[in-house]
């Protein structure tokens, strides 16, 4: 079932305003106007809760340090990106979505009404499409309950209102409509190609359905219809099927998982031919734990009990020619290369026996797998300008990395001569870099940086302190990180977003957190 919607768009209130001031500047020569304080527009380049730049190290304002940038910070957004996307804001549905150049220069406010959702991570939060070019998000309003999807538009920072997803005066109060559309991260999901947005809402009420918006079409289509509440999208990596379930039944006893539910059915839209396919699945009367992902063109992987091939290890299916196996494993820990659809996976944290435990790699030509060595790896990434897969060892007890081509050849290792327990990892898009942070503090907390070698190598300590996230630029020339203390044991103006360049020199606070608030970094748009 497919209907197109035309797209809601906002009306300028103030055109009458801006035409008259121009008519009067023309005449007049100069117009001088006079505008009390909470009348000023609020300038986007200059956040208000916004402290000056510090250095972590000694914790002094940036204008009490000695050194000096070799050029003064841009003003103004480089003209086609790179750009840093992050989320912040006291109440989450008021939430502020900010951007940045890599450096931290230039920051503005694209949207100031963003809802942050969920029970739990994975949460609801706006999606930046792969490539690069929008920004879509969800905004909530009460009284009456009614709920919005929006689309920003970059480099102009544009933000269209598309279409009303959820409206309280039409189909009246429905949770089970409100869990699909506000509370689960799979509610927004871009294609691959960053082209199409699939999403969840109730446009004709009843029941949560699943649509689609193409921006440069400008158009919103309806592609399913059912009893049930349409949830879970998710796009093939080739952007040509959009798996999808819908449910009758949320929120099974204790525990709530948004993976739990039970199913009314699996079906896979074909973009292409405009199809709806019914996928078999063998469901069960009880709830089910089911998860599914892209792997290679329409193949899917799947995880959990009941799936659709019988394998409480989970497995893999292709959509269009119903081709299946099974895994050794259940796949949790993991990472694809995009370019060969290689898949490296690991045993970690499974119940594999000890003997065939270990990591290994999957391709399209032997989907089966390869055991390519015992150890088993942990915080397992894609490295894309390097074209390798990067994952910390972790049967043993120091910090241990290794890089591994997309064929499963073990290019590098890397060791550090400290407790690898609790790391965190994050490598340089170029593997020239390897940054390292832990908030658990059990162990030492705080940000440290391992340069390009291989063998023993030294640490270099960025930062001391609770670091709970930690980003790269595209182009590896900047180390974007979070901290965030939860117990409070350092003050405000020591916590947010921190920049630092690819050497970890001179650390920069960007933006700062009040103990109430939070941060998250959505990623990198732009080229």
């Amino acid at each position: 079932m497919r209907r197109n919607y035309p797209l809601t768009r906002d009306k300028n209130r103030f055109w009458m305003i801006g035409l008259l001031i121009t008519l009067l500047t023309i005449s007049c020569g100069v117009l001088e106007l006079k505008i009390e304080p909470d009348q000023q527009k609020r300038d986007l380049g200059a956040p208000d809760n916004q402290a000056p730049p510090l250095n972590p190290s000694s914790n002094q304002p940036a204008d009490q340090q000695t050194g000096q940038k070799d050029s003064p910070p841009a003003t103004v957004l480089n003209p086609n990106g790179p750009w840093l996307v992050f989320i912040t804001g006291e109440d989450n549905q008021r939430s502020q979505i900010w951007a940045a150049n890599p450096d931290g220069s230039a920051m503005i406010v694209l949207a100031d009404d963003a809802l942050i959702s969920g029970t739990r991570d994975p949460y609801l939060l706006p999606q930046i499409s792969p490539n690069g070019r929008y920004i879509a998000y969800i905004e909530l309003q009460e009284t009456p309950l009614q709920a919005f999807l929006h689309i920003i538009e970059l480099p102009s920072g544009s933000n269209k209102k598309i279409v009303m997803l959820y409206d309280e005066t039409q189909i009246g109060f429905h949770q089970d409509i409100l869990d699909t559309i506000l509370y689960q991260a799979s509610s927004l999901a871009w294609s691959p190609d960053g082209r199409t947005l699939a999403f969840i809402g109730a446009l004709e009420g009843g029941t949560a359905d699943l649509f689609i918006h193409v921006p440069d079409e400008q158009s919103v289509a309806h592609l399913s219809d059912g009893p049930g509440q349409a949830y879970m999208p998710v796009w093939s990596a080739d952007s040509k099927n959009i798996l999808h379930t819908a449910t009758s039944l949320f929120h099974q006893g204790e525990g709530y998982s948004p993976y739990m539910f039970t199913p009314d059915g699996l079906w896979a839209y074909q973009v292409e031919k405009g199809n709806m396919a019914s996928i078999p699945w063998p469901f069960g009367a009880e709830p089910e734990y089911i998860k599914y992902s892209p792997w290679h063109d329409s193949t899917f992987i799947f995880s959990g009990n009941g799936s659709p091939c019988e394998d409480s290890n989970g497995c893999w299916l292709d959509v269009v020619s119903g081709d299946k196996g099974s895994f050794p494993f259940p796949i949790i820990v993991y990472a694809i290369s995009p370019n060969t659809g290689s898949l490296l996976a690991t045993s970690f944290n499974t119940t594999m026996p000890s003997d065939d435990a270990g990591t290994y790699l999957f391709t399209p030509e032997n989907p089966a797998g390869t055991r390519l060595f015992a150890e088993e790896l942990e915080n397992i990434q894609w490295l894309k300008q390097a074209g390798v897969f990067a994952g910390r060892v972790t049967t043993v007890p120091e910090l241990r990395l290794l890089h591994i081509s997309p064929s499963g050849e073990v290019v590098n290792t890397m060791e550090w001569d400290v407790p690898g327990e609790y790391m965190n990892l994050a490598g340089s898009p170029d593997s020239s870099r390897t940054a390292w942070y832990r908030y658990v503090d059990t162990f030492e907390t705080g940000l440290w940086l391992g340069l390009e070698g291989t063998g023993m190598l030294e640490l270099r300590p960025i930062f001391n302190g609770a670091v709970h996230d930690a980003v790269w630029s595209p182009d590896s020339d900047w180390l974007i990180f979070v901290v965030d203390d939860y117990n409070a044991q350092q003050a405000d103006t020591a916590q947010g977003l921190f920049v630092v360049d690819r050497d970890g020199q001179d650390p920069q606070h960007l933006f700062v957190i009040p103990a109430e608030n939070y941060l998250k970094v959505l990623g990198f748009a732009g080229n």
